[in-house]
């Protein structure tokens, strides 16, 4: 530390990888540039999933603007979500007293992030079995929907609901611009009964996924 700069450097290890942080910064005006690197780090550990990644990402900090760039691979995940159709939630006409309200932040985030999965990524919900694949790129600007562009394929699967078994044989969900909520569906699908197999049921949807 000097004349308020400094450099740092941190590295931590999360099995089976690690990662590195390096970077220099500011105290007054308050400003930091961070390069962040992992491999084959554990990210996320819970209940609803398990994802190991190897991030590359560049992080800048002037005052109250922080903008995020760089890729995500996504070595390994295991995706398992529960259902949270019976969470509560506030309702939207909620008042809030004086002394309760949340203060608005004054952060300005910004970000653009390209997210590649690897062949090891499997989904497990509500009667879907099935593997991910491809890749994403999301933007947001100044604290706004996060966008993305890219696909994201599900090469193969099963699915068993109302008790049909179906395979999927192709689906994919599409991302051309617009929120990272409401992708592009399309999925084809077969059963087979008796020693036929039936023909493939293709369903093309958009709108919001839920």
């Amino acid at each position: 530390l000097s004349h308020n700069q400094f450099d740092y450097r941190l590295k931590l290890t999360s099995a089976p990888g690690d990662f590195q942080l390096q970077g220099n910064g500011d105290l007054n005006p308050l400003s930091a540039n961070i390069h962040m690197v992992g491999n084959h780090l554990t990210v996320y550990n819970t209940q609803d999933a398990n994802i190991i990644a190897s991030p590359d990402l560049t992080v800048k900090l002037r005052q109250e603007d922080i903008d995020i760039a760089g890729n995500v691979f996504i070595n390994k995940a295991s995706i398992t979500p529960r259902d949270f159709t019976s969470v509560a939630k506030l309702p939207d006409d909620i008042t809030w007293l004086d002394d309760a309200k949340p203060e608005k932040s004054t952060w300005h985030v910004a970000q653009k992030v390209k997210i590649e999965l690897s062949d090891d990524v499997a989904i497990h919900y509500a009667g879907l079995d099935a593997k991910l694949a491809g890749d994403l790129t999301v933007s947001q600007s100044n604290n706004g929907t996060q966008t993305a562009v890219g696909s994201i394929k599900m090469p193969e699967g099963k699915y068993k609901a109302y008790g049909q078994n179906l395979t999927i044989k192709n689906g994919m969900f599409t991302y051309t611009g617009g929120a990272l909520d409401n992708p592009g569906l399309s999925i084809s699908a077969s059963r087979t009964i008796q020693n036929f197999s039936g023909p493939t049921k293709t369903t093309d949807t958009t709108g919001p996924m839920g």
